[in-house]
Parts: C-alpha cells; sequence; structure tokens
C-alpha cells in the first residue's frame, strides 16, 4: 500500500518515471564526491519536495513551518515499486550546512543579527572541498542521529511571511496598527493559499512566523504583550505611551463587548425563566425574584452598552488626534521647507523688486521697439473697389482668351467634301415630282 508521502513524491516534477524516482532515492554518500553536480540536483530536489509536503501539510511529513524527521521518515517515504529512500538523512544534513533548514529552538533562540543570510554566507565561503568530501565515509544510517528531530524550513517561512505581508491590510492610523498576540494569531490563522485553502496552522509554526516577522523582516514591533506593525508604514518603530494607551483602550472595548454578551446571554435567561414562572403560576416570590434578576440585567446591560460607547468614542477620538499630530508635524516639516527655500538669496524682497522692475524696463523698451517697427512699415491697408475692377477685368480677358482659342481651333478644321447634285427639271406647273418621275427623267 503506497502510504500519503510516497503518493505525494509521483507528483514532483519528473517523479512519474519509476527509474528517475529510483534515481532520487538511491543512496547519496558516493556522489557527493564522485558526481558534485548530480548531487546538488538531487539535493535540490529533495528540498523543493520536503518544503512543499510540509507546505500541503501531507500526512507524516510535518506541519506548515517545520520538517519532522524520526527514525520512520524513510519508510513512511517508501513506494512498493521502489523501496524506501536512502538519502535523506544526507539531505537533511546537507541542508542544515547550507542554512535551509535550522533546529526549531535554534531559530527561536538566535539574535537577530544572525539572520539567514549570514548562515548561508558561512556555507558559501567554505571551500568546496570541505564539504563535497566531507561524509565520504559515512551513509544513510550513519547519519540518521544527527537528523533526529524537528527543522525549520527557510522557504517556507519566508513563503508564510510573503502571504501574511499580502493578504493582511497595511493599517492606515495608529490605532490599527496596534493589536495584541491574540489578534496577530488570529490574523495568521485566517491566511489562505492561491487556492483558497487554509493552512493547518500549529502552535509552533505560530511562534516562528511572529519571530520571523519581528525579527528578521523587521515587520512588526514587540513589547510584552503589545505588537505594532510598522512595514511599510511611518510609524516609528518603537512602542511608547500612544501605543500603550491605544492597547488599554482595545482591551477594554473587547472586555466589555464580551461582557455585554454575557449580559444579553443572562437576560433572555431571566425572561425565559420569568415567562415560565407566569405560565406555570409559580409562586409569586419566584416570579418577583426571576422579575429582579431581569430589572437588573438590564440596568447592568445599559451599564456596559453605554460603557462601551464611551470607550469607542475614545479610540476614534485618539485616533484623531493622533492623526491630528500627524497632519501637524507635516506643517511644521512644510513651514520649514518652505522657509529654507525662501532664504535663498535669490528670493530677498530688494532683489526681487529689482529684478521685478528691470524686467518691466524691458517689457516697456520691447514695446517701443514694436510700435517703431511699425510705424515705419508701408501701408499695407487695400482698396476693397480697386480689389473687385481689377478681378472683373481679369475675368473678361480670361473670356476673350478662351474665345480666341475657338475661332483658331475651327479654323484649322478640314473643309467638308460635298457631292454634285442631280439635276433637276421640275415643271412650271408642277409643284412637286413623284419617285417615278425623277428616276424617269434621269434616265433620259
Amino acid at each position: 500500500m503506497t502510504g500519503p508521502l510516497a503518493s505525494f513524491a509521483r507528483t514532483r516534477p519528473g517523479a512519474q518515471d519509476d527509474e528517475v524516482l529510483a534515481s532520487m532515492y538511491a543512496d547519496l554518500s558516493g556522489p557527493q564526491a564522485s558526481d558534485p553536480a548530480s548531487f546538488r540536483s538531487r539535493v535540490a530536489w529533495w528540498r523543493d519536495t520536503l518544503a512543499e509536503a510540509s507546505w500541503q501539510a501531507v500526512e507524516g511529513a510535518g506541519s506548515v513551518l517545520v520538517a519532522h524527521m524520526d527514525d520512520h521518515t524513510s519508510t513512511r517515504w517508501a513506494s512498493p515499486q521502489i523501496g524506501r529512500p536512502v538519502c535523506l538523512s544526507i539531505v537533511v544534513d546537507t541542508l542544515a550546512q547550507q542554512g535551509e533548514y535550522v533546529r526549531v529552538n535554534e531559530f527561536l533562540t538566535r539574535p537577530a543579527a544572525r539572520g539567514w543570510t549570514q548562515t548561508l554566507r558561512t556555507y558559501v565561503v567554505r571551500p568546496a572541498w570541505r564539504w563535497l568530501t566531507a561524509r565520504d565515509e559515512e551513509d544513510d544510517e550513519a547519519t540518521w542521529p544527527k537528523i533526529v528531530g524537528d527543522w525549520v524550513i527557510r522557504a517556507n517561512v519566508e513563503r508564510a511571511a510573503h502571504l501574511y505581508l499580502a493578504q493582511c491590510a497595511t493599517p492606515t492610523s495608529l490605532v490599527d496598527a496596534v493589536m495584541t498576540q491574540a489578534d496577530l494569531e488570529a490574523q495568521i490563522r485566517t491566511l489562505t493559499t492561491h487556492d483558497g485553502q487554509v493552512l493547518p496552522w500549529t502552535p509552533t509554526d505560530i511562534r516562528l512566523l511572529c519571530t520571523y516577522l519581528e525579527r528578521d523582516a523587521k515587520a512588526l514591533v514587540r513589547q510584552d504583550d503589545t505588537i505594532k506593525w510598522i512595514h511599510h508604514t511611518t510609524f516609528t518603530p518603537t512602542i511608547g505611551e500612544q501605543e500603550h494607551g491605544i492597547m488599554e483602550l482595545k482591551r477594554a472595548q473587547k472586555q466589555l463587548s464580551q461582557q455585554i454578551d454575557t449580559l444579553e446571554s443572562r437576560l433572555d435567561n431571566a425572561r425565559a425563566s420569568l415567562q415560565r414562572a407566569v405560565q406555570t403560576k409559580q409562586p409569586e416570590s419566584v416570579a418577583l425574584s426571576y422579575l429582579r434578576t431581569k430589572k437588573q440585567m438590564e440596568e447592568l446591560l445599559t451599564k456596559r452598552v453605554g460603557a462601551l460607547q464611551t470607550v469607542q468614542q475614545l479610540l476614534v477620538k485618539l485616533e484623531q488626534a493622533v492623526g491630528d499630530a500627524a497632519i501637524m508635524q507635516t506643517y511644521e516639516t512644510s513651514a520649514k521647507t518652505l522657509r529654507a527655500i525662501l532664504s535663498d538669496p535669490a528670493l530677498q524682497q530688494d532683489r526681487v523688486e529689482k529684478t521685478m522692475d528691470a524686467l518691466s524696463d524691458a517689457l516697456a523698451m520691447q514695446d517701443d521697439v514694436q510700435t517703431a517697427m511699425t510705424t515705419a512699415a508701408p501701408p499695407t491697408d487695400i482698396d476693397e473697389d480697386e480689389l473687385a475692377a481689377e478681378l472683373e477685368a481679369l475675368t473678361i480677358e480670361k473670356q476673350q482668351e478662351q474665345e480666341q482659342a475657338q475661332e483658331q481651333a475651327q479654323a484649322q478644321e478640314p473643309a467638308a467634301t460635298t457631292l454634285p447634285s442631280a439635276p433637276q427639271h421640275t415643271p412650271a406647273s408642277a409643284t412637286r415630282v413623284s419617285h417615278k418621275e425623277l428616276v424617269y427623267e434621269n434616265s433620259a
């Protein structure tokens, strides 16, 4: 029977072919020194496969950000056709040297200055022959004790951080930027993949992601239970009195909301008990007790609702005050910038007045020159009657030219050829000659 991890391995690039999958499952202790290119290629395949199996929460792989390795890991990856992989321990150990895998405790406790880049730089600078030949005598079984445990997957942590920063809207006010640890965890639990699936976060995953966002991504700052979002904002990367005041108001708002929900539930129960006592005709003292409880709940609920409204108004006022303070800072900065620009010697009042006077003089001189040039120019007035007479003369001249051209054309045409007419002898008394008579006379 094929397990979930073995089935998942079949979905990876190139692994649908038994021969390719068998090469990926083969021992890596030899190719590490004899064929470095093949070694790196197979390690890269396993790196991506292990990371994706954890990201998709395939059974037996670990959690979203953590790869779990124990004595049965190879068995869980075993394929009925090929068997189990005999290279996993070398793969994990190599990834740990490259900085791709880090122990969970080490990740949570290491200082901020030692990030992924420093770990990777140490690996890259290390002479190649040292890591290529470091385990020539070690096989997969001998390496297993070194890699048993939980490992933070670097690629998945960075992927989750990018997902969080992309899906959680950047706050536009300081009130929205301040949150508690519970608020941050609630945001993380709502993250979804590109296909809309909600990631199955574990408490360890959330803790790792929060640590990375604060320490490595520099997207958050924390002080006790107060967290402030600073990613792509103009907020100061510190938590002071303002942030603590906002946090106290938000906590009070949350507590009052919970109290109101509880009081509404208790009030509904008191009303139901009172109605039941009246319907079942219980003693008057019992009904009065339920009625008294109902009145007390209603009074307390009214007070809590009023307190919640007050807190909400305070939050609005606080947000407005923070915004006004930011606007005033902008005004102050703008005023300083404007004063700095106006302090330029070119903008001094005396110099500006002299410059404007000189400009006025120059414009006046230009007007004088233009006037003089206009006066000296020949007159350009045109008599409309003279234009009309000249146009009429041109029209007549054109017509005459056309007539002359037509006469010359007719004179040059050859004369038309004419035939002699037959003699006609028309009697004096006759006014009309028939056709037969004309033919007879012509024949005679």
